[in-house]
């Protein structure tokens, strides 16, 4: 049966829902009264395993109980032949013999003894060392019928396997439970099927270890997703700074850019150092070229500050673009003969105009037809792309802060607008960019009703659909007047804009342009006398009626500007009056009202100035635009280029502060005598709050058995539920540790680094193994100190290990700061954990 989704379950689904409900006991040997205990599934898998000759098996469990209680539930089933069971005795013993008689007599030993004699094992990160080898070597020599096992089995084991079963597929990653990755999911499912003996390897997924069936997607995604992205691990410690700085001759920001978290902008350095080679050269450019004249003499000066203003005002309409947009207010506002301010994307100018109606969606752009425009409009000080539409406006690609979010979009509109334009340079080339593009779409033979452009099949759809709802939209009506009539009842051809010309000495163009374009919205509305004239003229821009519709238009936008300008007096500039989203469209949120009092305020201040009512100001807008564009672009590829832009510079920075107040670095950035300390501790949690406890005093006071107990919880690192029982010198000791630790935080803290003083007091210090440790370095068997903890053998072994490599680095440390006394300490505490089981040889070594 395959995955459902909607309605009512087919009879497959509900027998598995009925399968996992009962399941869902609690533990494999449960359920009398459920459907099927998970030790009766458990044995029903291994038997028809054995009988389709699909074994060995490696059950794939993720925690170390699960595995146990899993290898449990078969204690019934006998695998092993008799000469099978020989063969295992014989090599437990013989690997075994290196350990005392107590210690083969331990109860985890006794338990697995038991299991790989009937051909079942288990294999965690629980298991004393010797043991998981054991069970590694017998299983690759296929004494081992099933496996129980944890994810590590298939990390650094190369021992494969006829079958491979999943008992789940959630695991707990060490902060919440998820599903497998695509890449950990292949690593254990490779290990199915044995090179040389298998012609398949099989893969089950049985899953009784979760609550939930899955879903079809999270199934698939695990099974054919992609591997997960590299991620720089790279850290920086205390002691990979000291040991840097002790090397005369290497610059850690030298080591900082080979490491993989700037692999990405190294590659790409050599590309920019050429883009900035070229930038200098267009700044050369700019700043030899001539100094436009503008029709009221507005000086380079004026217009820097007036480009400035225009700049940070981008910024904020930005921030209030999806707010505006998404507001019902707002749009309703926008309807035939509204004046607003319309952000022209060609010039980057500001400039009043007049809504004429509602616009159709374009067609997609062709990719080739594009246009780089240096003047486009930028929302964080980029210049993107601009590209023309055949059927109307200017879409600006690459603009920061320009790109609405996916509700903003899908209530956005497209309006056609009659803009009192300012003429420049760029007019001509992007209404001839346009033309080109809209021959290309409509290709040979014209555009033809419709969306011109179109394929064939395109457009007999777009007929369609336009003969479905003709008749819609005539009931209905388009609204606010856009649209107009055109012959045949249906849609008329959308206008082809932009389009630039002069009308009773008054320059102008007409464009479609999306509502996020109008960064404000006038109070004052105008008569539109002939407006479905323009509409509807098909681009026919020289009909009488349209030429009279169109200078009607522009001299109530001119009109009113002008009666603006008049009523600022001659101080001002005129900013047209504007509708105030707070109090008309109810924006009152806690993000858009400071941007709205700041846009208020640049606003006034723009209109202020000369350039903004300089007709002629567009070439020295441009030139000073372009300009500011290639400088914040030259700034940007310098910074990239240099050391200062390193990711891990900063946090340097920070560290390197905390070893000049601690001592451990002098003002010069020279190691001193505690670096020096430091720098040979690194098998603790915290080199910094080891090396303070050496120069405290806090180890010299205590006996070897408790100064090494005390070093555990700088070393331990799985937790605990046993509270440990201690001397009282020992407490006092770890309550010193303690505070010290806290101490260590806060000044961190203070240095700027991310550090929160109790979070990291429990992160560094694990005190879980401190009455294990002190009892068995004063000479107690392994099996007592077992009874003291709720931690596995393996983890005790390991933190053992690191904890003797602990001592041995703190002797270094002791002789270089010449104390014989800690020397001695440690040397004694090494001796007293060095025995028995805890270090036996491995098995691999001959």
């Amino acid at each position: 049966g395959g995955f459902h989704r909607g309605g009512p379950p087919s009879g497959a689904d509900a027998a598995r829902r009925q399968i996992a409900s009962s399941n869902r006991s609690s533990g494999p040997n449960s359920g009398p009264g459920g459907f099927r205990s998970e030790r009766q599934q458990l044995l029903e898998l291994v038997g028809v395993l054995g009988k389709k000759a699909m074994l060995p098996v490696a059950v794939f469990c993720f925690s170390k109980k699960r595995c146990d209680s899993c290898a449990d539930a078969l204690s019934s089933l006998d695998l092993s032949t008799g000469s099978e069971k020989a063969a295992v005795h014989a090599f437990v013993d013989r690997c075994l013999a290196r350990l005392k008689e107590g210690d083969r007599k331990l109860p985890q030993i006794l338990r697995l003894r038991d299991l790989m004699r009937r051909g079942i094992a288990v294999h965690h990160a629980g298991l004393l060392p010797i043991m998981k080898e054991v069970v590694e070597m017998l299983f690759c020599q296929g004494y081992i019928k099933v496996l129980f096992c944890t994810e590590t089995f298939a990390m650094g084991v190369n021992a494969p396997t006829r079958t491979v079963v999943f008992h789940a597929l959630r695991k707990h990653d060490g902060k919440n439970f998820r599903y497998l990755l695509p890449g950990e999911y292949t690593q254990m499912a490779g290990r199915a099927g044995r090179r040389g003996l298998d012609a398949v390897g099989h893969v089950l997924l049985v899953c009784w270890g979760d609550r939930d069936l899955y879903g079809e997607s999270e199934l698939r995604t695990m099974l054919t997703g992609s591997g997960v992205k590299l991620e720089s691990q790279f850290r920086l410690t205390y002691g990979m700074i000291l040991n840097l700085l002790r090397v005369e001759d290497l610059k850690v920001e030298d080591m900082l850019k080979r490491s993989f978290a700037e692999f990405h902008a190294q590659r790409a350095a050599p590309a920019g150092a050429a883009e900035l080679a070229a930038l200098e050269g267009e700044l050369a450019a700019a700043a030899a070229a001539p100094w436009p004249a503008t029709a009221l003499g507005s000086s380079r000066e004026e217009v820097e500050e007036y480009v400035a203003l225009c700049e940070e005002l981008e910024i904020i309409d930005a921030q209030l673009q999806d707010a505006l947009i998404t507001n019902k207010s707002f749009q309703q506002a926008l309807v035939p003969g509204r004046l607003v301010l319309y952000g022209n994307p060609v010039n980057g100018l500001t400039e009043p105009a007049v809504v004429l109606g509602d616009a159709p969606a374009p067609p997609s752009p062709l990719p080739s037809a594009s246009l780089t425009l240096n003047t486009a409009k930028p929302a964080s000080f980029a210049v993107g792309t601009a590209t023309t539409s055949s059927t109307g406006g200017t879409t600006v690609s690459g603009l920061s802060g320009t790109t609405a979010t996916s509700s903003a979009a899908s209530s956005d509109r497209r309006l056609y607008l009659l803009v009192l334009h300012r003429p420049g340079s760029m007019d001509e080339q992007h209404e001839r960019q346009a033309e080109q593009e809209r021959r290309a779409r409509e290709g040979p033979g014209g555009g033809g009703r419709g969306f011109g452009g179109m394929t064939s099949l395109q457009s007999r759809k777009q007929q369609e659909l336009d003969d479905m709802f003709s008749g819609m939209v005539k009931l209905g009506g388009a609204k606010g007047g856009g649209g107009g009539g055109g012959s045949g009842g249906g849609p008329p051809r959308p206008l082809p804009v932009p389009h630039y010309g002069c009308e009773a000495g008054i320059h102008f163009c007409v464009v479609a342009d999306w509502t996020r374009s109008i960064v404000g919205v006038c109070r004052a509305r105008i008569r539109l006398d002939g407006v479905d004239e323009i509409l509807s003229c098909g681009g026919n821009w020289t009909t009488n009626a349209v030429r009279r519709a169109l200078a009607a238009a522009l001299r109530g936008i001119a009109r009113t500007v002008d009666e603006a300008a008049a009523a600022a007096g001659s101080g001002g500039g005129g900013e047209l009056p504007q509708l105030d989203p707070r109090v008309d469209f109810k924006i009152a949120d806690v993000a858009s009202v400071p941007a709205l009092q700041a846009r208020a305020t640049l606003q006034s201040r723009r209109a202020a100035l000369r350039p903004h009512r300089d007709p002629g100001l567009v070439e020295a807008f441009q030139l000073v635009r372009t300009r500011r564009r290639l400088e914040r672009r030259s700034a940007e590829l310098r910074h990239q280029l240099s050391d200062a832009s390193l990711q891990q510079l900063p946090e340097f920075e920070q560290r390197v502060g905390v070893l000049q107040q601690l001592g451990y670095l002098a003002e010069d950035r020279s190691v001193t005598l505690k670096g020096r300390v430091c720098c040979e501790i690194q098998s603790t949690q915290d080199e910094l709050v080891a090396t303070e406890a050496v120069f405290s005093g806090l180890l010299g006071e205590l006996s070897p058995e408790e100064a090494v107990a005390l070093l555990s919880a700088l070393v331990f690192q799985e937790k605990s539920e046993v509270e440990p029982r201690l001397p009282p010198a020992l407490v006092a000791a770890r309550q010193a540790l303690v505070a010290l630790t806290a101490s260590m935080a806060v000044l961190q803290r203070s240095a700027g680094l991310d550090i929160a003083p109790e979070e990291h007091c429990a992160e560094v210090l694990h005190c879980g193994l401190m009455e294990v440790v002190y009892e068995w370095a004063r000479g107690t068997p392994f099996s007592a100190i077992t009874e003291l903890t709720d931690v596995m053998e393996g983890s005790i072994v390991r933190a053992m290990v690191r904890l003797d490599g602990a001592c041995r680095e703190l002797q270094d440390a002791a002789r270089v700061m010449g104390n014989t006394a800690l020397f001695q300490l440690m040397q004694a505490a090494s001796a007293a954990i060095k025995r028995d089981v805890i270090f036996a040889a491995s098995l691999y070594v001959a």
